[in-house]
């Protein structure tokens, strides 16, 4: 025979003081008691702060929850979330459920550290509670972590007027700062490319297939010594080189940029660009880019050759809005630049001035430049390097 529910309610009430309540949220299992003292088996999404407040209860079939009590987050280790019971009104044993009580949402720091901070280098990722996604995330949008659990990050993201915590997946995210720098950060290594250098530390490369993007924000960053710009921030990911070789890639059609939107103040040009690099040091490189400024209306290839820091040779063709091929040969010591609509008929670039003389070896690969203050994402494909 089937007690009423409400019978069963009241039962409960009167004999334990228990409140009674209907709730699907758990956070894990009580593991184990000693006096006042537990330990909790988490549900994979749970990670709690020390001093958190939980909630310990039972589920009664058809009814509800019957709460027994609160706790306290103590302390957490790699495997058990221990607490201190709080408050109890009934008996707390192995196997209860346990849930995190609400609190008010504390802002995220104004300015994390970088070594807390990811970004996203997918076109878009999943922020997940358990098997549940609980946000959305868009490449290059950064995020605070607090801890990692193998392949997974613990990330707080805000929506409107709450805080929300869950796991996003390695392969879509990476540590803000791990480019290679100055202080010896670890580097990211992209197959087939090269290693990826980001001064700033703020950009997202991504490989994807036989692809690679760049996604840099809307601050300045480029390859620019001369003075009056003397910024070389941009992102590359370059390999050795030594000798002859041919060096090219398909430059993807980007976004113009918009006008007035220059991000260096001493000479605000709208101007991006991306192509290929060949380095030797911060005042002696050869910039082959795909290239489009706001300000002139300008859109096609510009060949720079720059030697102890000044522009000694150059080149400038206007092209259709559209992908474009680049390719750099050096033999015998003399580098000559070439273009292509479809990388099969090309076409010399003759460059005006000196030519330029570069050591030996030398870093060679892709680079992207932002001269503004909007985010933006370049795109290269069927990058080749081969000895000639």
């Amino acid at each position: 025979m089937r007690l009423p529910t409400c019978l069963v309610i009241a039962t409960l009430v009167f004999l334990t003081g228990r409140q009674i309540a209907c709730a699907e949220e758990t956070d894990g299992v009580v593991d184990k008691v000693q006096g006042s003292d537990i330990s909790i088996k988490p549900e994979f999404h749970f990670i709690p702060d020390l001093g958190d407040k939980i909630e310990i209860f039972v589920k009664i079939p058809d009814v509800g929850e019957a709460k027994l009590g609160t706790a306290i987050v103590t302390g957490i280790d790699d495997e058990r979330v221990h607490a201190r019971v709080e408050k109890a009104t009934g008996k707390i044993q192995p196997g209860q459920i346990v849930r995190a009580l609400a609190v008010e949402p504390a802002a995220p720091p104004a300015e994390p550290s970088q070594q807390n901070f990811l970004v996203v280098k997918s076109p878009a990722a999943k922020v997940m509670a358990g098997t549940e996604s609980v946000a959305q995330v868009k490449g290059g949008q950064r995020l605070p972590f607090t801890k990692q659990n193998g392949d997974w990050y613990l990330v707080q993201i805000q929506q409107s007027d709450k805080l929300v915590r869950g796991w996003i997946h390695s392969k879509d995210v990476i540590v803000e700062g791990t480019a290679p720098t100055a202080d010896g950060n670890q580097a990211q290594e992209i197959p087939g490319w090269g290693t990826v250098v980001d001064p700033q530390g703020d950009c997202v490369v991504a490989a994807k297939a036989d692809a690679v993007s760049i996604t840099v924000p809307g601050t300045y960053h480029d390859l620019a010594p001369a003075d009056g710009y003397d910024n070389m921030d941009a992102p590359r990911v370059l390999q050795d080189a030594q000798g002859d070789f041919i060096l090219q890639v398909r430059a993807r059609r980007f976004e113009q940029p918009e006008p007035n939107t220059g991000a260096n103040a001493e000479n605000p040009r709208s101007y991006v660009s991306s192509g290929l690099l060949v380095w030797q040091d911060r005042g002696n490189f050869i910039r082959f880019q795909r290239a489009a400024s706001a300000d002139s209306g300008f859109v096609g290839t510009f060949g720079q050759l720059i030697s102890g820091g000044d522009m000694i040779g150059g080149s400038r063709i206007e092209l259709a809005d559209q992908d474009t091929y680049l390719r750099v040969e050096r033999k015998a010591g003399k580098f000559n630049l070439a273009q292509s609509r479809d990388g099969k008929t090309w076409m010399t670039v003759q460059t005006q001035g000196k030519e330029l003389t570069l050591q030996d070896k030398v870093k060679v690969g892709v680079f992207v430049i932002n001269g503004t203050n909007r985010q933006i994402t370049h795109e290269f494909a069927d990058f080749r390097l081969t000895a000639d």
